[in-house]
């Protein structure tokens, strides 16, 4: 990327870190997010580049859009939501808007300022930085209520069952078996020659019987390992996708990466 008209910028390195940090964090929304505004800058990373570096030395020079007053009773994302719809600020409102929407939670911090100004009065000034942090850890862990866990899935029921009548059982079963007559348990008929009942089917004529026509040149290009040339296809009735049709030229830009 070219310098130009950045020379009289201040702070020119802070300038190239937050255009650098607002390229990183855009990159991912465009290539996979959902935001119109951003997904139509995908495959164009060459033209987003330059419209967002001429928005950033705009905004570096307060150059208008971005040389309209602030006001003091508002808060700064209304001057950003102000500025949407430009055609000199298509970027910088999005990605300001998204940055200055973020709601930091920041009740865990309290909780420990405030144990740190309870256990140091001003009679106590003179305690150590790790025996504050020692006493507020302890403080906090005691004054943590503990709730109870609801069991989510109840305890199976036990039951106890008479192994011996079970053992006994399959016993009984296994000698009722045994009596049964000797016609009932012979199985040398396995042995016996049986006709092959398969043969009928494997004389089938599969040409006559099958309703596709196997030898059709779609099935077989369907059906080939590697790609039929032009030549064989000419004949054909319908029109095969190419890929060389399809100009090489042509190739998505996505990359966001910027060299000062």
């Amino acid at each position: 990327m070219p310098d130009s008209g950045m020379e009289d910028i201040l702070h020119v390195s802070t300038f190239q870190k937050v255009t650098l940090f607002l390229l990183d964090t855009v990159q991912k929304e465009i290539v996979h997010g959902d935001k119109p505004e951003l997904i139509c800058w995908k495959g164009r990373a060459g033209d987003f580049k330059k419209t967002l570096l001429n928005e950033m030395k705009r905004y570096a020079h307060q150059q208008y859009p971005f040389n309209q007053q602030i006001d003091g009773n508002h808060a700064v994302i209304t001057w950003w939501q102000a500025l949407q719809g430009s055609e000199h600020a298509q970027i910088l409102p999005i990605l300001a808007i998204k940055i200055f929407s973020v709601h930091v939670n920041s009740m865990p911090e309290e909780r420990t300022v405030s144990a740190f100004t309870w256990i140091s009065p001003p009679l106590r000034l003179r305690i150590l930085v790790r025996q504050m942090a020692w006493r507020t850890k302890v403080r906090q862990y005691y004054a943590t209520e503990t709730k109870p866990c609801k069991n989510s899935a109840p305890k199976p029921m036990v039951k106890f069952y008479d192994v011996k009548s079970r053992i006994f059982l399959k016993s009984a079963k296994k000698a009722s078996s045994e009596d049964l007559p000797d016609d009932d348990e012979d199985d040398t008929w396995l042995d016996e020659p049986q006709d092959d009942v398969y043969d009928s089917v494997w004389e089938l004529d599969a040409e006559k019987s099958s309703p596709i026509n196997l030898a059709s040149k779609h099935l077989a290009m369907f059906l080939a390992d590697a790609k039929e040339s032009s030549a064989t296809t000419e004949g054909l009735h319908f029109n095969v996708n190419k890929p060389e049709a399809i100009s090489a030229a042509v190739q998505d830009d996505n990359d966001f990466s910027m060299v000062f």
